[in-house]
């Protein structure tokens, strides 16, 4: 079962790569496509792409990386309030993930400092972790920027639920990025948390249009991403409502992943005759009706 994630090689970490070296790639890669039995992808457009490029029979199975089913709680959780130290009149926009370049978290600090009464917290690791803690410590970040540890998985949604907005800054410089799903917009999604993401990344931006769950940004000028924030923060109490609303009825029908499995589960059934599941608990549980 080849599980295909990211498009690997259309990244920026391979965009320096000398062509013939990532042709060589290339063809390990299809090759290694040949003999799989089942390819699953994360959603339609990165489906649809690998059936173009590998000429594929059929489009892979598409298994969204949901959270399972959150139940919403009213008020909303306030771990995250709580371990960011800020005040419950401070905004909360928040961060979620790998801490590093190509993911907007300068420009994205940057942009709140627009926003009164507004902090930005980012919860998660990686190479620049040490720079964002510097960031919080800089007197022109004093109590608006704020850099926390990763939480275990199965949290996250639940402490996301504590921000105000959670923004997804990525350039979309590379078609990885701008077909790219990641775990923390379901997350956030699950959260009832809405959205501000780049313009360029486009399976995001549509649902986020379609659904109007948010807003969009060009990811690399502070002054539109504080302009999509205010959109988000600053919009009447009714319409803050109804995106919420939205984004947890969405969670509760289709993005959660009792549902997403299915197509996994189908799959497995095909290829290995007899493994429909009896007797083996797959997290699978049945649709509720209601939040």
């Amino acid at each position: 079962m080849y599980d295909v994630i990211d498009l690997f090689l259309e990244g920026n970490a391979y965009a320096s790569m000398p062509r013939p070296l990532k042709r060589l790639y290339e063809r390990r890669e299809l090759a290694l496509v040949g003999r799989a039995d089942g390819i699953v992808t994360v959603n339609e457009a990165l489906a649809a792409e690998l059936r173009r490029r590998w000429a594929l029979a059929e489009e892979p199975a598409v298994v969204r990386n949901c959270p399972p089913y959150l139940p919403p709680r009213e008020p909303p959780p306030d771990e995250l309030r709580r371990a960011a130290g800020l005040a419950s009149t401070t905004r909360l926009v928040l961060f979620l993930g790998i801490l590093g370049a190509d993911r907007g978290l300068l420009e994205s600090g940057e942009a709140v400092l627009r926003l009164p009464d507004a902090a930005f917290v980012a919860v998660g690791f990686g190479p620049w972790y040490e720079r964002m803690r510097a960031l919080d410590a800089d007197p022109r970040f004093a109590g608006r920027h704020v850099t926390l540890p990763p939480v275990h998985p199965d949290d996250v949604p639940r402490w996301a639920a504590g921000a105000d907005a959670a923004l997804i800054a990525v350039p979309g410089d590379s078609l990885n990025q701008r077909l790219s799903t990641p775990n923390k917009f379901w997350e956030s999604l699950a959260a009832g948390v809405p959205l501000v993401v780049g313009r360029e990344l486009a399976v995001m931006r549509e649902i986020v249009e379609r659904h109007d769950l948010g807003a969009i940004a060009d990811p690399a000028d502070p002054e539109d991403l504080a302009r999509a924030l205010r959109e988000v923060l600053d919009a009447p109490p009714e319409a803050r409502a109804g995106r919420r609303a939205r984004a947890l009825v969405l969670h509760r029908d289709t993005y959660r992943w009792d549902v997403q499995v299915r197509p996994l589960l189908a799959l497995a059934a095909r290829l290995v005759p007899g493994s429909d599941g009896d007797g083996v608990d797959y997290g699978v549980r049945p649709a509720v009706e209601s939040p």
